[in-house]
C-alpha cells in the first residue's frame, strides 16, 4: 500500500517540457526536475518485446492524417497535419544535469529537435494545458499514474497490490498474447494510451469514442480527406504482442479509477461522500475495510487507517 501511495504522488508531479518551437513532453516521475530547469529531449533505442520484436505502424496507419495541435503562444488548439514515422518506435528520454529520465510526448505529431534547449514547467502553469483541456489532461495523468515510470521494475506491474504492484499477473489479460513482459512493453502501452488521450479518442471516463476523434486521413500534409482515422489506429502496432495485454489492463484500470473514485468521494467540498462502516467491516489488523465494486466481477479494497500507519 505504501508503494502505491508513493506512486499516487506522481500525478501531482507531471512536468511539461516546453518551448515555442518544439513538442512538450511529460516527465514521468518525481525526478527532481524543477520549474525552469533546462533539459533536452533525446530519442533512445527501439522498444522491444522479450523476444526482441519491435513495435511499428504499417499500412494505412502510415498515411498522412489530421492531428490536434496547439499554439504555444495562446495555448489554443487547432487541426494540423502529420504522419507516423516508419520503422521501429523508439523510447523518449528527458536529459538534465541530474540524469536521463523516462519521458512521454503529450503533443503527438510535432517533430522535435534534439539540439534545442527545453525548459521544465509545472503543468498547471504550462500554456499547452489550456489547449489540451480538462478531459485530455485528466486522461493523460491517469496514463502516467498507471504507466511505466522511472525506477520501476517489471514487478511493479506484475505483483499484487499488497506487494506494491498493479496486479497485472492476476488479471484476465496476463498471458493473452505473451508469456513474459518487459519494461519496454509497459512503456509502449503507456505511449499509445497517452496518444489516444491527447488526440481525443477517449472520453471523460476513458472510454474509446465509437465515432473516433472526428479527424481524417489525408492524401498529403493538410491535404484532401480520404476517410476517418481508425479508432484502433494507435493500438494496431501493439496487437498480437505483449504491450497489447498491458494496454488492455491499463485501460481497465483507468476506467475503473473513475467508478471507484465516484463511489468513495465527492467533487463537491460542501457535500462529501459518506461511507458507513459496521462492526463487521474490520480486517485482521482491526482497520475498517470494504470492497468497492466497479463491475459485476471486479472490486477494489478501501481500507481506512490511521494517517501515521506506515503500511
Amino acid at each position: 500500500m505504501k508503494k502505491l501511495l508513493q506512486k499516487a504522488g506522481i500525478i501531482l508531479m507531471v512536468l511539461a517540457m516546453m518551448m515555442t518551437s518544439v513538442v512538450p513532453a511529460a516527465a514521468s516521475e518525481k525526478t527532481g526536475l524543477y520549474d525552469g530547469q533546462p533539459a533536452k529531449f533525446s530519442y533512445g533505442s527501439a522498444l522491444k518485446t522479450a523476444e526482441g520484436d519491435t513495435y511499428q505502424f504499417t499500412g494505412k496507419d502510415l498515411n498522412w492524417m489530421q492531428m490536434y495541435c496547439y499554439n504555444y503562444q495562446s495555448g489554443q488548439p487547432y487541426v494540423g497535419g502529420a504522419r507516423e514515422l516508419a520503422g521501429p518506435l523508439e523510447r523518449y528520454r528527458i536529459k538534465t544535469s541530474s540524469g536521463s529520465f523516462v519521458g512521454y510526448c503529450i503533443e503527438h505529431g510535432v517533430m522535435v529537435d534534439e539540439a534545442i534547449q527545453l525548459q521544465a514547467a509545472d503543468y498547471k502553469n504550462a500554456v499547452i494545458t489550456a489547449g489540451l483541456g480538462e478531459t485530455v489532461m485528466q486522461n493523460i495523468k491517469l496514463c502516467l499514474f498507471y504507466g511505466r515510470q522511472n525506477g520501476d521494475k517489471i514487478s511493479n506491474l506484475l505483483d499484487a497490490p499488497e506487494s506494491g504492484g498493479l496486479g497485472f499477473r492476476d488479471s484476465e489479460f496476463y498471458g493473452m498474447n505473451a508469456s513474459s513482459y518487459t519494461l519496454d512493453d509497459w512503456e509502449m502501452a503507456t505511449v499509445m494510451l497517452i496518444r489516444e488521450s491527447q488526440q481525443k479518442f477517449r472520453d471523460s471516463r476513458f472510454r474509446l469514442k465509437s465515432g473516433g476523434n472526428g479527424l481524417s486521413y489525408t492524401n498529403g500534409w493538410r491535404g484532401t480527406e480520404t476517410g476517418k482515422i481508425n479508432t484502433d489506429h494507435y493500438v494496431n502496432p501493439l496487437k498480437g504482442k505483449a504491450a497489447y495485454d498491458i494496454y488492455k489492463y491499463m485501460e481497465q484500470l483507468c476506467q475503473d479509477h473513475f467508478i471507484f473514485s465516484s463511489a468513495i468521494a465527492s467533487i463537491d467540498p460542501v457535500a462529501p461522500k459518506n461511507i458507513a462502516f459496521g462492526a463487521d467491516d474490520r480486517d485482521e489488523a482491526g482497520n475498517y475495510y470494504k470492497k468497492i465494486s466497479v463491475s459485476a466481477s471486479r472490486a477494489y479494497p478501501l481500507r481506512v487507517v490511521d494517517k501515521d500507519d506506515p503500511s
